[in-house]
């Protein structure tokens, strides 16, 4: 098996755990327009998951030795990308006992598709957490699958790491009143553990992505 498949899988998992993005995604499904919104959500999202990947295949081509193994400037990109998300965790922890809630997920309600489409991209784009892990990935598919195999990689990485939007998107669109329920309640979860969870996720993931750069660099 490939070494480098762990590391997508935690990346994969770290994504999928973003508690702003899943609960912005249930507010979405509250909203108006709550059809339309969500298909524009979790198509953006997808786009944007896109864009960043491409963002670190781009670097890691510029800087890789080929599928064998990454080069010495690979790992030292990877390194940067571990010690900021491990960075964002410590920061994260510090202040885990803050519940409150992003202003941006009170305006989603009255958002319409174009509006949702935009914060959908943000929450791979600009969420710190997101993009760091979204273009590590990038360079780590680069590193160590040829450009035939890459394309298949990085579309199975983004289904994985979306797979909540489409599931809660689903649920939500097939189960009623019961999935409502269920899904506000895991919304209001979300709010309170937001900065615990991203600590957890992102110092777990920052210290996998630097034990792998320093383990090429001293290998």
């Amino acid at each position: 098996m490939n070494a480098a498949i762990p590391a997508l899988i935690a990346a994969a998992i770290g994504l999928a755990l973003s508690p702003v993005g899943l609960a912005k995604m249930i507010l979405v499904l509250f909203s108006r327009r709550r059809t339309v919104n969500a298909i524009a959500f979790v198509v953006a999202l997808l786009l944007g998951s896109v864009v960043a990947i491409l963002i670190g295949v781009l670097g890691g081509s510029a800087a890789d030795d080929g599928p064998s193994g990454p080069s010495t400037v690979t790992a030292f990109v990877l390194l940067a990308l571990g010690l900021l998300l491990l960075g964002l965790g410590i920061a994260n922890w510090r202040n885990r006992r803050d519940e409150s809630a992003p202003k941006i997920l009170g305006a989603i309600e009255e958002m319409g598709p174009l509006p949702v489409a935009l914060l959908a991209v943000s929450s791979a784009l600009v969420n710190p957490k997101n993009v760091v892990l979204l273009i590590a990935v990038g360079d780590i598919i680069v590193a160590n699958w040829s450009r035939a195999a890459a394309g298949p990689v990085a579309v199975a990485f983004i289904l994985i790491a979306t797979l909540p939007y489409t599931a809660i998107t689903a649920y939500a669109l097939v189960g009623g009143a019961a999935a409502t329920t269920r899904l506000d309640a895991l919304r209001d979860w979300l709010i309170r553990r937001n900065r615990l969870i991203v600590a957890i996720v992102a110092g777990v993931i920052g210290a996998l992505m630097v034990a792998r750069a320093l383990t090429s660099l001293v290998g």
